[in-house]
């Protein structure tokens, strides 16, 4: 779905953590920031878009806290990236870097 382009990459992790690397033109969605931040980041986004929510490693629950949020939400075409960022950078796929001001 990444490299056909046809789903919505969304990064629950912390902006700090976005700006040092994320999956390449994923969005940043911090959980923790969901109700500050979460009509802005979806607004261009229809209800059945795939979209794939990702955070960081194993025991990272962010990813299935803001996939959850996006369902009820009703977004219809929800997955979570197992293992996330870790998991992305192991397999050197393509990343951005954000450079802070």
């Amino acid at each position: 779905l990444f490299f056909q382009q046809a789903a919505i990459m969304i990064d629950a992790r912390p902006n700090d953590d976005y700006e040092k690397g994320h999956i390449k033109s994923a969005k940043s969605l911090p959980w923790h920031d969901v109700d500050q931040k979460f009509m802005e980041v979806t607004k261009d986004i229809s209800v059945d878009t795939p979209i794939i929510t990702y955070c960081d490693g194993e025991t990272c629950e962010l990813s299935h806290h803001l996939a959850n949020f996006l369902l009820d939400m009703g977004f219809t075409n929800v997955r979570i990236l197992v293992n996330g960022w870790t998991k992305w950078q192991h397999a050197d796929l393509p990343i951005d870097k954000e450079v802070s001001d």
